[in-house]
């Protein structure tokens, strides 16, 4: 939380000087980073150049100024201040907002003509200098550096000194290590980089290192130094004379001292004093990725603009994560413990302070903001081991609290207003830690939209100070947690969740933190780290709120460890009350109420000794901390009778059985009382059935029935042993292994006739389907892997199989002794592409066919195999359809019709007259069409070529003047080609890449760099993108560069396609409603024949689901192999039943049934787990896990531009919560009668989603799950659209996104442990299940067995 005033300051002369220093030094623009040279956020006031120039001393932002205008960027948390502080001069930019840049971007779109940007190199990082340059060629702008930063010249004398305090040791009883283990460790990174040196530039990195500590910078125990770190010398760059004689005792000689000013010249030197050659692959200086360019163009000067060297120049440095922010960033025992010590202390002076401020203002006395802060200042200058504050206390009430990183000026500030919400955020420096706390108050009667307002902020506390979550995650993921109470009622704030804290060092620190930007991806969370958890909310005007405690990362306590790769949380040492008048109790889970009673019974035991002196603060610490009680939901709410029955059945069994009966007694009647005496009961006799059998599996009736009326129940000790994989998709697979001896020899002698030492064969085909036609399923013929997913890598004495946690199990299964299996996402195991580069030895030739491997990657892989010699060799006789010979299927070439305008809901000419636009708005000439379903939907056409995909061999060509299909001719059906008119031109499926090659000649592109292009889509082959701009020969002599006639772009029509129109949404709602008839006649089916003790295998299953679906309207087929699996092959995500070789459906195992059907009007994918015996425990437990992750996704609200990665977390919360995972998406897209997987959009772990919001329209699937190996599979699987959300709040104006879920079939409550469930969840169960009822059963009256059965089932709970 940084400093800031609202007073305004004309900048008129500053700016107008400024540009005279501009024309001086020839520049257009001049930039002003908010940096110093050691990129601190927080800065000396010599260094605040930014707040200089601009009037706005917000600690984040940039100045942008041109010889007419002046722009200031900065983001969501100082938009208000920035509006009060900014005059007239300046425009400000609200970065995060639609449509506005970022600086580096505004620098190279926004500005017209080319331009001499200025800017000091000491303050800009070497690796923004670079994006930026690079961005500024194609409009021939250059960066000029200059080291006379003209901001200082404007300054002049003014300008403050730079600070020179003294530097103390922190002793090791604070800092638990000493400087030489710290540095021991350092040069152990060297050694694995393969580096001779370190530069260290960031100051509290600089500090750490040495254990030492300064006060250069307010609040930040920092001075300003640099150091060097060899293999064998350490160098501190500082002013000796500010090193006190403890400090100077303690480096001893093991550090050289050397002047502050030397470090560029020694820099300079360095290379030649390390013996560095400048080779690409010898060793290098370290520099963090936070240094400045005056940095790197010390030890690697750039070469002269004009050289006319052919030679690399000398790269000397290597640009890296900072190694001391990662060793930091993990704090020891010693400085933990200090975090917790400090913490107390510092909750102590809070209690102080709060209890005097709330008396004085009972007693209508008069405090302002400042005297607020400086009253608790001085309450912590009591305290032990205190050094002074950790940043500018933000004391503000009412609408001040709207600005987030507001600080009262002591000259113009507000009155603390008893009946205005007061936001105090504040923090201390302790010799043993660092403090940062927010509490919000209200001394008078809160308004009930802040009461609302402050609880949803308060659940997204809880929410994360609760949270488990696996190894690796990172503070990215989390971040929605602390979000999704304030989404639920249209609400957010604009900064992070959680920074990290450093100790006795900056309060805030790096690279750890939980936020948004997607920064904060890069690192994941481990244990030993610090971070703050304080999500806010801010009402513009009005008031502001946040809830911030800071955290610890530790290892958690779970009953199971998927993956065995450990479970992290986190411990509050934060110890102050959170006020309960601010709290609607109501909208609390019994989880969260839980959690406030024991977080305040921990604050009270920890706190109040240290107030015995203060009789005041005491008493209003114990007043704050009283329990907040269970609200029961009123429906079930019985009080006096069930009392006098439990007494009377209490008496009864103490005069029968003695005391310990009595106490059975008791506590069954107390709870079977409310049971019996409920309204909800006598008019629901199923529940008395319900009771008994929760009883038989639970062995209480107390388990259950007092969950049904609040969520009371103590679960956190309720270990029950599960364990461990795997999704999504659910494709089809066999489990026989093939012999494959045979097939591999015959490949590797023809890769030794076309001279390659490694065949590569990936699973696409040259469409980059994922479902293939027979006659392409080349990856699993030649490997004998049938799974949907994965690559194989065939060299001359070796085979690898790459594939996902998905297919593991399978995988296992079917490869024989010739194969290794590759499991992909495990520790060390690469992807395909770098184990050819990094694991192969040797310059290496590697042969591909180029229709089935995507142009950026093969792009990619070609960069990467360079430096080892090797080479990409591209063969179209793909050398495993040679292997395979006349066995090899053939194409099919299936008949191809029209659908409807009445299921499509739009003409294919609209669709065309979009891409037209499109290119238009790319300045394209036209847009090659590749996938088999954006040809399908494009055209309103269906086919049969890919069994299950309602697709078509085919490729389109779209001009701003044709249309052109490549197809045979033959193969459209009479109404298509009528459909398709003159409109289409089509062309013989063969022709399409002599077409391509001739295109630019045709449109006339000239392939200059900015001139317009084809579009090919980001999947498309390198055999188009070779087609159309053809690579140079081998050897080419030409000095010009080629010519390039095409661009890649994330495809068009997916974009297009993705979001379906009113039509096929319907029809998605009706084809649903009728699926789920076909389903619930089957399971009723299933479950009365094993009853009857009938045998019946996963196969027969399959095929009876199958034959009542083709009694259904509009039914085409199904829309995937149905993976019917029986215990132990439910742990195979993607299994099929083999006809020749499957289970037999046993009553005691779970039953998981994923299925899909396609319709004229829609296609469907369904999963449902069953149990047709007695369930055990552990399978109860993991089932209702998985039930919560999806109502969780079900539930979900969240704002416009979110994407499936964000809410991915969502699914796997309850999961984590008992140490279970699963190694699959979420969801995936579903095409409208057409492929059951669709992109872009989807809901998963895998960052390509981050890359496509989800927006109203698009259709997805929501299948969290658990895999037990060798005992049993759960999935749960409905299809969702995106649909906008009613909120009571539009916060930000953007609007807010939820689901509705179009399937309709039961979820067996027999798997479920209803006192797991929240009352909400229980809630959307029986809705769900009376809606399944209200839209499916009409379509059952002529089935009287699936009538009952799913009236049953829809019981509710």
């Amino acid at each position: 939380m940084g400093a800031s005033g609202t007073q305004r300051v004309n900048t008129t002369e500053r700016l107008s000087k400024l540009r005279e220093l501009m024309k001086r030094e020839g520049v257009d623009v001049w930039v002003v980073p908010s940096e110093d040279q050691h990129y601190s956020e927080y800065l000396a006031h010599c260094d605040e150049r930014r707040a200089f120039i601009s009037g706005f001393n917000g600690s984040a932002g940039c100045a942008v100024v041109t010889v007419d205008k002046a722009f200031l960027f900065t983001d969501g948390r100082y938009f208000l201040q920035a509006e009060k502080q900014l005059d007239d001069n300046w425009t400000l930019m609200k970065q995060g907002l639609p449509d506005v840049p970022t600086w580096q971007d505004f620098l190279h779109k926004n500005l017209d003509g080319s331009l001499k940007i200025g800017i000091d190199p000491t303050i800009i990082v070497a690796d923004d200098a670079a994006a930026l340059r690079k961005n500024l060629e194609p409009k021939k702008s250059e960066l000029v550096l200059l080291r006379n930063n003209l901001v200082d010249e404007v300054w002049g004398t003014d300008r403050p000194p730079k600070p020179h305090n003294p530097v103390f040791h922190l002793d090791e009883k604070y800092s638990g290590q000493s400087f030489s283990d710290k540095i021991k460790k350092l040069r152990e990174i060297l050694d694995k980089e393969n580096a001779k040196a370190v530069v260290v530039n960031m100051l509290d990195e600089v500090a750490w290192v040495f254990n030492l500590r300064g006060s250069d910078i307010d609040y930040n125990p920092v001075f300003f130094a640099y150091s060097v770190i060899t293999k064998d010398s350490t160098v501190l760059f500082i002013e000796s004379k500010q090193l006190e004689e403890g400090a100077r005792k303690y480096l001893g000689d093991a550090v050289e001292i050397r002047p502050y000013e030397q470090i560029f010249d020694y820099l300079k030197s360095l290379p030649e004093a390390l013996g560095l050659d400048g080779s690409k692959d010898g060793p290098k200086v370290l520099v963090p990725n936070k240094a400045s360019l005056a940095i790197v163009e010390s030890i690697s000067p750039s070469p002269p603009s004009a050289t006319s060297s052919s030679s690399p120049p000398p790269i000397y440095h290597k640009i890296v994560p900072s190694p001391v922010a990662d060793l930091k960033a993990i704090k020891n025992a010693t400085e933990l413990e200090g975090f917790r010590q400090s913490h107390i202390r510092d909750g102590a002076a809070l209690a102080r302070y709060f209890a005097w401020l709330e008396e004085a203002l009972n007693e209508g006395k008069e405090v302002n903001e400042w005297q607020g802060a400086e009253v608790l200042e001085n309450y912590r200058k009591e305290l032990d081991l205190f050094k002074g504050l950790s940043f500018t206390t933000i004391s503000s009430t009412g609408p001040n609290g709207a600005i987030i990183h507001y600080s009262p000026d002591p000259k113009d500030c507000a009155i603390i207003q008893k009946e205005e919400i007061y936001l105090c955020d504040s923090g201390a420096q302790f010799l043993d830690g660092t403090t940062d706390t927010t509490r919000t108050w209200h001394f008078g009667t809160p308004k009930p939209e802040e009461i609302r307002a402050f609880t949803r902020v308060l659940q997204g506390h809880i929410s994360i100070d609760t949270a488990i979550f696996p190894t690796g995650t990172t503070g990215f993921v989390i971040d929605a947690f602390a979000r999704r109470a304030l989404w639920q009622d249209g609400l957010d704030y604009r900064h992070g969740t959680g920074h990290g804290v450093g100790h006795f060092l900056n309060v805030h620190e790096g690279p750890q933190g939980i936020g948004v930007r997607i920064v904060l991806n890069n690192t994941a969370l481990k244990p030993g780290m610090t971070v703050s958890n304080e999500p806010g909310y801010y009402e513009d005007g009005q008031y502001g709120i946040r809830i911030e405690n800071v955290v610890l990362v530790k290892e958690a306590e779970t009953p199971n460890n998927f993956g065995q790769k450990g479970y992290l949380g986190f411990e509050h040492v934060t110890l102050c009350p959170i006020q309960t008048k601010l709290v609607d109790v109501s909208l609390l889970t019994e989880q969260e109420r839980k959690w406030l009673n024991e977080y305040h019974k921990e604050t009270w035991e920890k706190v109040s000794p240290l107030l015995k002196n203060d009789t005041r603060a005491l008493e209003w610490l114990k007043r704050e901390l009283e329990l907040v009680h269970c609200v029961i939901n009123r429906e079930l709410a019985c009080t006096a009778i069930p009392g006098v029955f439990s007494f009377s059945i209490a008496l009864w069994t103490i005069l029968r059985k003695g005391r310990l009966w009595w106490w059975l007694g008791y506590y069954n009647a107390q709870y079977l009382s409310l049971l019996v005496f409920n309204p909800r009961v006598i008019r629901e006799p199923a529940m008395y059935t319900r009771l008994v059998f929760v009883t038989q599996q639970n062995g209480s009736m107390r388990h259950y029935i007092w969950a049904v009326f609040c969520d009371t129940v103590d679960h956190s000790q309720e270990s029950l042993p599960v364990g461990a994989p795997s999704e999504e998709d659910m494709g089809a697979q066999g489990t026989q292994s093939v012999n494959t001896t045979e097939r591999l020899a015959k490949l590797r002698d023809l890769m030794k006739r076309e001279g390659v030492d490694v065949w590569v064969v990936p699973s696409e085909d040259q469409h980059y389907s994922e479902y293939l036609a027979q006659c392409d399923k080349r990856r699993a013929f030649i490997s004998g892997f049938s799974g949907s997913a994965g690559c194989a890598v065939v060299t001359i004495d070796k085979a690898y199989l790459f594939t996902d946690g998905r297919y593991f199990l399978q995988a296992e299964k079917e490869l024989d002794d010739n194969w290794t299996l590759m499991k992909l996402g495990l520790p060390d195991v690469p992807t395909w592409q770098n184990f050819l580069h990094k694991n192969l030895e040797g310059s290496l030739k590697i042969g591909i066919d180029p229709t089935i491997i995507v142009a950026d990657d093969a792009a990619a892989l070609r960069k990467n195999l360079e430096p080892k010699k090797s080479e990409l060799v591209l063969l179209r006789n793909n050398l495993v359809d040679e292997v395979w010979g006349t066995d090899r299927p053939p194409k099919p070439h299936n008949p191809v019709f029209y659908l409807d305008e009445k299921y499509s809901g739009q003409p294919f000419s609209e669709k065309i007259t979009k891409v037209k636009e499109i290119l238009d708005k790319e300045n394209a000439k036209a847009l090659v069409v590749n996938m088999l379903d954006e040809v399908a939907w494009l055209f309103n056409l269906r086919g049969s070529d890919v069994n299950y995909n309602p697709v078509f061999f085919a490729y389109s060509v779209i001009t701003k003047d044709t249309s052109v299909l490549f197809i045979e001719s033959k193969r459209l059906e009479e109404a298509a080609r009528k459909y398709l008119g003159d409109a289409v031109e089509i062309r013989p499926y063969e022709e399409i890449f002599d077409y391509l090659k001739g295109l630019p000649e045709a449109l006339g592109l000239g392939g200059s760099k900015d001139g317009p292009k084809i579009l090919v889509p980001n999947k498309a082959s390198l055999a188009i993108v070779e087609s159309i701009s053809p690579s140079p020969s081998f050897g080419s002599s030409s000095s010009s560069p080629t010519p390039v006639y095409h661009k890649i772009v994330p495809s068009p029509v997916a974009n297009l396609k993705a979001i379906k129109n009113a039509t096929e949404l319907e029809g998605f709602r009706q084809c649903h409603i009728r699926d789920g008839a076909a389903l619930a006649r089957y399971f009723a089916w299933l479950e009365e024949a094993l009853n009857e003790g009938k045998e019946v295998d996963e196969w027969q299953g399959a095929e009876a689901l199958e034959n009542y679906r083709k009694e259904l309207d509009l039914f085409k087929g199904s829309s995937f192999a149905t993976i019917s699996s029986t215990g132990p092959n439910g742990a195979i995500i993607h299994y099929k039943p083999d006809p020749n070789d499957c289970a037999i459906i046993k009553k005691e195992q779970v039953y998981l049934c994923d299925s899909g059907a396609q319709f004229l009007d829609g296609t469907t994918d369904v999963t449902r787990t069953w149990h047709f015996g007695t369930p055990k425990p552990e399978e109860i437990r993991a089932f209702t896990r998985v039930l919560q992750g999806h109502i969780s996704i079900d539930t979900a609200i969240f704002p416009t531009g979110t994407t499936g990665f964000v809410i991915d977390s969502f699914a796997r919360r309850a999961l984590w919560q008992d140490g279970l995972d699963y190694r699959h998406g979420t969801g995936h897209g579903v095409g409208h009668f057409l492929n059951i997987h669709e992109g872009p959009q989807g809901i998963g772990i895998r960052i390509v989603y981050h890359d496509t919001p989800l927006k109203p329209g698009m259709t997805v699937s929501n299948e969290p799950g658990y895999y037990e190996d060798g005992q049993y599979g759960i999935r749960i699987e409905s299809i969702v659209l995106v649909k906008e959300a009613a909120t009571p709040n539009n916060f930000g104006q953007k609007g807010y996104l939820g689901f509705e879920h179009v399937t309709v079939c039961p979820i067996q409550t027999k798997l479920v442990d209803v006192s797991l469930l929240t009352q909400q969840e229980k809630r959307w169960l029986n809705e769900y299940h009376q809606e399944t009822w209200e839209k499916v059963s009409p379509l059952l009256t002529n089935d009287t067995r699936a009538l009952k059965w799913l009236k049953r089932e829809c019981d509710p709970i």
